[in-house]
């Protein structure tokens, strides 16, 4: 893809949102850039989110919450979802640990255990539902 670095995108599919459970293909071609935080090099390009998208992204969201299966889901259930979550969080560990850092200028340190920290704190809540 053209205006990607040498590092390469992260994110799978740059030029599209996920909305409504698929890649959709946004409003217009509009993109902007990620630059790394270390050296101010490309980093990558995503799609940028114009009112279209955002309303077309909100209003699934809606109809989902409201119709779709969430609601409709015991606690236990939706904790699932969140330890699923976690454990694919834990599983990109080092992907996060790379990229945290070039695109938000924290610390290596820092980012090291942020998925571990993030599935943590989703199974923590996930562990409510026990006791709900």
């Amino acid at each position: 893809m053209a205006g990607v670095s040498e590092i390469g995108s992260p994110v799978i599919h740059p030029d599209r949102f996920f909305i409504d459970g698929e890649w959709a293909k946004p409003s217009t071609d509009a993109t902007f850039e990620i630059l790394d935080s270390n050296d101010e090099r490309l980093f990558f390009r995503v799609a940028e989110a114009r009112p279209p998208d955002i309303e077309r992204a909100v209003s699934a969201a809606r109809t989902a919450f409201d119709s779709g299966p969430w609601p409709l889901l015991t606690h236990r259930q939706r904790a699932e979802y969140l330890r699923s979550l976690a454990q694919a969080l834990e599983a990109r560990e080092a992907v996060l640990t790379d990229i945290w850092p070039r695109e938000s200028g924290v610390t290596i340190s820092y980012a090291r255990g942020s998925g571990t920290r993030g599935a943590g704190i989703l199974r923590f809540y996930a562990s409510l539902a026990d006791s709900f």
